[in-house]
């Protein structure tokens, strides 16, 4: 028995072994194909242009100091290529499936690495800056308030839906900002003070929830139904509890790696199918390792506020009128990643059915629209019969 025991293990890591080459072998196709590779050099002028026309943050003190030597001199971005990577295999398997699978399907999209790459490699550190360091956050957010007041934009939250509204942001874009304006609020406050109150813990809790069931909306809207679902799943399972915790007072969402991976991934399909023209001003936001590659319980809080910066670039970008992306393929790729985001949702909400009756819910609305689902190609597949 013991030796039976002994061979079942190693058969056990020998599949695990080729499933990680495996997968490190997709994730480094898929990411060639789109031109993330090697070990490139950051420029720094393009640096500069992305900080001052992109970012808008180029006359703060604060944020040049961060960057440091990467506004004067090239740097290896390799590292922070790898690290990414790494994250993808390690922490975020639909992701990886994904990749695989669209990379077998040939529906991958070359992108503008280049600018991309040096967009992320400072939002990195931007992004890491203000999770370290508060007061550097409120400068950064008083920044953007100043600036929006330029172009007339008004602070009041009603105000400011409106104006970023009528100024092209659309209503998912006008709604999203002022939602995250009243969490960047609300994190002011906690790290000044280095702790939640209840009123505080109950309102972020609702405001997360605010957050999905938003995105959730526009996808239905698109009829992206796998992946709103799956936005469904993980609206249904609250944190165990948020906290301000440590030196440098960061905000502590306590969930698991699995519901965090979801959210990774869920949002990233959210971005292709209903931001595509966005593209190549937000999606860095999801795959700077800070973020993607970030600890549970740190990836809620650093996730807005790249979040909180990227849609300000965004919101600039339209003011001054900026050509906007084209995501070529947008809807065939976010259909096929909603479709895998559904399966992990599913899986989700199974472990948690038992002891949620929002996940309870929202499973049987899954299984529902597998029914529905079902009977639809059934009846198409008589049809065509016929």
């Amino acid at each position: 028995m013991k030796a039976i025991g002994y061979y079942f293990c190693f058969t056990l890591l020998l599949a695990l072994k080729s499933l990680a080459i495996d997968a490190g072998d997709c994730v480094d196709k898929a990411m060639a194909v789109m031109g993330i590779e090697g070990n490139p050099q950051s420029d720094p002028s393009l640096i500069n242009d992305i900080l001052k026309n992109d970012m808008y943050l180029s006359e703060l003190l604060s944020i040049r100091n961060v960057l440091g030597a990467k506004l004067t001199s090239p740097q290896a971005m390799g590292p922070m290529i790898e690290q990414i990577r790494s994250g993808i295999i390690e922490r975020h398997p639909a992701i990886v499936e994904f990749l695989c699978e669209a990379h077998r399907q040939n529906i991958l999209f070359k992108m503008d690495a280049t600018r991309i790459l040096n967009h992320m490699f400072i939002l990195q550190d931007i992004v890491s800056a203000m999770a370290k360091d508060y007061e550097l956050m409120e400068e950064v957010h008083k920044s953007f308030l100043q600036r929006r007041a330029q172009y007339g934009i008004r602070e009041c939250r009603l105000g400011s839906m409106i104006d970023i509204y009528e100024a092209g942001g659309g209503l998912f874009g006008a709604v999203k900002a002022v939602t995250i304006d009243s969490a960047m609020d609300m994190y002011t406050n906690m790290r000044r003070r280095s702790e939640i109150t209840p009123e505080e813990l109950k309102a972020r809790t609702k405001g997360l929830t605010l957050n999905i069931l938003e995105a959730y909306a526009a996808d239905r809207l698109q009829g992206n139904k796998e992946n709103a679902l799956a936005g469904l799943a993980l609206a249904s399972i609250s944190p165990e509890t948020i906290a301000v915790e440590g030196e440098d007072r960061r905000v502590k969402y306590v969930y698991d790696q699995e519901w965090t991976s979801l959210y990774e991934t869920w949002n990233i399909a959210f971005i292709i199918a209903n931001l595509g023209e966005d593209f190549n001003l937000i999606i860095q936001k999801l795959f700077v390792p800070v973020v993607l590659d970030a600890d549970p319980e740190d990836y809620l809080f650093n996730r807005v506020l790249a979040l909180w910066t990227s849609i300000n670039f965004v919101l600039f970008a339209k003011l001054d009128q900026k050509p906007e992306s084209e995501l070529v393929g947008a809807d065939e790729i976010a259909r096929l990643w909603g479709s895998i985001n559904y399966r992990y949702a599913k899986s989700y909400v199974e472990k948690h059915a038992n002891d949620s009756w929002s996940a309870y819910l929202v499973l049987k609305r899954m299984q529902l629209h597998e029914t529905v689902k079902a009977g639809k190609e059934m009846l198409w597949g008589a049809f065509l019969s016929d």
